[in-house]
């Protein structure tokens, strides 16, 4: 499954457009930076024009809303109120929402209220941002290569947290947060929170948990786990059978055919047929 990561930052604020949040549309984009993996991963979209003078944007927006359709699924924090919608002024973005993992909606729906990336960072990650949203408006369009390049900066550095919030979620099953006390507050996800279903070709993608049935050692990183026994008892030397996060891209047992990959707090998970009993992931 192919995954990239979105931040929007915009021409306008709130009360520089007419309606407001309700017409965050009007806002326009300003810059947005992408982020799917391997080098080159990182992608800086904007009009690259004389600094505050986004004439070309119509077009890059559109390059953009068409690059994020070829993904599986498009991370972002508060993407499916804020930067889909913005993106929605240049073009059909009905897609994007299919395709979506919105951190902060699962978040919130988990809490029962909101929580902003700083306090996430801080307390999960040790560091914060670099800035806030408003300020990076006034930056794009200040006519300065520094502030400019600032803003950029901290785009990037919004894309590279939620990045790092997401992989953190998935190998500990946990994140935090900063309660008004200054508090660490947990937030913890069971199997498959940070994997929802999705569809590919149509058709669901189911999976049992086999974990207690296999057996897997070495190191574990963000993306594979050495597997030294499947559930048919096959039993694989170090490293040569290799399990993955991806699970439209399972790991096939040359015994016994099961499809294979791993999930959040190391959960090894087999994909069933269709005609095959059922389990949500």
């Amino acid at each position: 499954m192919k995954e990239i990561y979105l931040d929007i930052e915009t021409q306008h604020w709130s009360d520089e457009v007419q309606g407001g949040w309700s017409n965050i549309p009007g806002f326009g984009m300003a810059l947005a930076v992408t982020f799917d993996g391997p080098p080159p991963g990182l992608t800086c979209w904007g009009d690259w024009g004389p600094p505050g003078q986004p004439v070309g944007m119509k077009a890059v927006a559109k390059g953009l809303i068409n690059h994020l359709k070829q993904f599986d699924r498009i991370i972002t924090f508060n993407g499916e109120r804020f930067d889909f919608k913005v993106l929605s002024a240049y073009g059909d973005v009905s897609a994007l929402y299919e395709k979506s993992f919105d951190l902060l909606a699962v978040l919130q729906k988990k809490l029962g209220h909101r929580v902003s990336l700083e306090s996430l960072s801080r307390a999960t990650l040790g560091r914060g941002k670099s800035g806030d949203g408003k300020k990076a408006v006034e930056w794009l369009r200040s006519g300065d290569t520094e502030q400019y390049a600032q803003a950029v900066h901290y785009c990037i550095g919004d894309v590279m947290l939620l990045r790092d919030l997401v992989r953190y979620a998935r190998d500990h099953g946990r994140l935090y947060f900063l309660g008004r006390d200054e508090g660490k507050r947990e937030i913890g996800f069971g199997p498959g929170e940070l994997w929802p279903t999705f569809s590919v070709h149509k058709d669901e993608i189911r999976v049992r948990d086999i974990t207690d049935q296999v057996q897997y050692g070495g190191d574990v990183d963000d993306e594979s786990l050495p597997l030294t026994r499947c559930a048919c008892g096959e039993v694989f030397g170090s490293w040569s059978f290799v399990l993955s996060i991806y699970r439209d891209d399972p790991r096939v047992c040359p015994t016994c055919k099961r499809k294979l990959f791993f999930g959040v707090n190391i959960r090894v998970y087999e994909v069933i047929e269709q005609d095959q009993p059922k389990e949500e992931f």
